[in-house]
């Protein structure tokens, strides 16, 4: 498929590389035929996905539901919409109503705490006027395993933050994880938390970090003991020239930049100017000049149109928590 002037694009999952012979083996997405793609450079962004530490039940189908792109998003408004409209019917007992009504976020970073603010302000202003003799009912409770929310930002902005949820009647959990997540005889979803308490709960949403996908294991290049590929300050891959790498999938060994947008935006633009000077000038990247990454400062919506911004070590090329 054509889309700009010198640009083909083809929908398909790439299964394997083969760095000897440069060719990707990919899976066509909608006819599923596996084809070779050759390439002359390769860039490698598939990204990481949701950290679950192994805990038991989390992979388990509609147990949890992580927030990493559309499809999900989408999933989990089907599931809240279908919490309140079970809840609604009046011959429910109480006690199942109040498990549908309970909201749980695991995790305390900016994607939790955006996501926790965000369904705050949904509740109350769009449930509220669908369900009136329920929107009250319904709990939003915050489980994080460390000391406070949103741990890579200012310690006046975490008090902030948890003040206003607090006022909100938004329940917060801290230096506690998650033990065990499970059904019981009656088909309720329940977790454990290392506290010893029993929570039985209508919707949880999992974001505790990210960790490597499959993909990105398997392939046969030098990585860290988080899967992340060692990259130079080119990005350019150990021991390949052709093959490079960016985002939250790769890492400088001396310099381990945190997985977030920024510094995957930045070494976006880094490499297509790169790549067009050097092709100008008929070089190779090894001569241009290295990546820097320049620190933009943190950012997290709590809902009802407010933000926290951090704008500790603005223009630096490091960033608070990032080692």
């Amino acid at each position: 498929m054509r889309t700009i002037k010198g640009l083909n694009y083809i929908q398909a999952e790439c299964q394997t590389v083969d760095f000897e012979n440069k060719t990707l083996k990919v899976e066509e997405t909608f006819t599923k035929e596996i084809y070779q793609v050759p390439y002359d450079k390769l860039i490698i962004a598939p990204g990481m996905r949701s950290r679950t530490f192994g805990t038991p039940g989390v992979d388990k189908a509609n147990h949890v539901y992580f927030l990493k792109n559309l499809w999900d998003a989408r999933m989990i408004r089907t599931r809240l919409m279908e919490c309140f409209e079970r809840a609604a019917n009046p011959f429910l007992p109480a006690d199942e109503r109040r498990r549908l009504l309970t909201f749980i976020v695991v995790g305390g970073g900016p994607t939790s705490v955006e996501f926790a603010g965000e369904l705050n302000q949904f509740i109350k202003e769009d449930v509220k006027k669908w369900y009136p003799e329920l929107y009250l009912q319904s709990r939003i409770k915050i489980v994080e395993v460390g000391k406070e929310l949103l741990s890579s930002f200012s310690l006046d902005i975490q008090d902030y933050v948890r003040n206003k949820f607090l006022k909100d009647k938004m329940e917060i959990v801290t230096e506690v994880s998650v033990k065990n997540i499970a059904r019981n005889d009656r088909n309720q979803t329940l977790v454990e938390l290392s506290n010893g308490q029993v929570e039985p709960y209508g919707l949880m949403v999992w974001s505790t970090g990210v960790e490597s996908i499959p993909f990105v294991k398997n392939l046969d290049l030098e990585q860290d003991v988080n899967g992340r590929i060692y990259i130079d300050d080119r990005l350019q891959v150990r021991d390949h020239p052709d093959v490079y790498a960016m985002g939250d999938c790769a890492i400088i060994e001396d310099k381990p930049y945190p997985p977030v947008a920024q510094v995957a935006n930045q070494q976006a633009t880094y490499l297509g100017k790169q790549f067009n000077k050097c092709h100008k000038k008929m070089a190779k990247l090894e001569t241009c000049a290295p990546f820097k990454y320049t620190h933009r400062g943190q950012m997290a919506s709590i809902g009802k149109n407010k933000s926290v911004v951090d704008t500790r070590n603005i223009g630096e090329q490091s960033l608070p928590g990032a080692k």
